[in-house]
């Protein structure tokens, strides 16, 4: 599902994120300048086997290397540690934080729900709903969400 940046406009500016699958990063950032934003960090996380994320932006990329999965035990699970790193990063940037992962369908907006219960003082539940508003066919990874508390801190 293709980002429709004029309808999320507000959001996107209000809250500083945006969520969307890397094969539209460039195009998302592009939209973001189109509505007078700026996109300065762009963070996610990626398949272990998949190859870095190639951008023609100019922009910092920060990634972590883990699947979307559910299982701790299982190889690849997203850890409390990579999950920390990559909000703590988009919590504390300034300007627009793009979010992604390969469909932007689980693990970026669990990220993008961290970034935002950080940046904005927001419970957990209420940075859920504006993801969802944001990216409205997203189902954010539980075990994301588990190593993150109420307020998108490390549990």
């Amino acid at each position: 599902m293709a980002i429709n940046i004029y309808e999320i406009a507000g959001l996107v500016r209000e809250y500083g994120v945006v969520v969307a699958p890397w094969r539209e990063a460039d195009a998302v950032i592009d939209q973001v300048s189109w509505i007078g934003g700026t996109v300065t960090l762009v963070i996610g996380a990626a398949d272990p086997s998949d190859p870095a994320p190639d951008l023609r932006h100019d922009v910092v990329i920060h990634v972590a290397r883990f699947r979307d999965i559910t299982s701790p035990e299982a190889p690849g699970a997203p850890t409390r540690a990579a999950v920390t790193d990559l909000v703590e990063w988009g919590a504390t940037a300034e300007g627009i934080v793009l979010v992604c992962c390969n469909g932007a369908y689980g693990r970026s907006p669990a990220l993008a729900a961290g970034i935002i219960a950080r940046r904005h003082q927001l419970s957990m539940t209420e940075a859920l709903a504006v993801v969802r508003r944001i990216r409205p066919v997203c189902r954010p990874n539980p075990l994301i969400l588990s190593h993150l508390d109420g307020e998108g801190r490390p549990a």
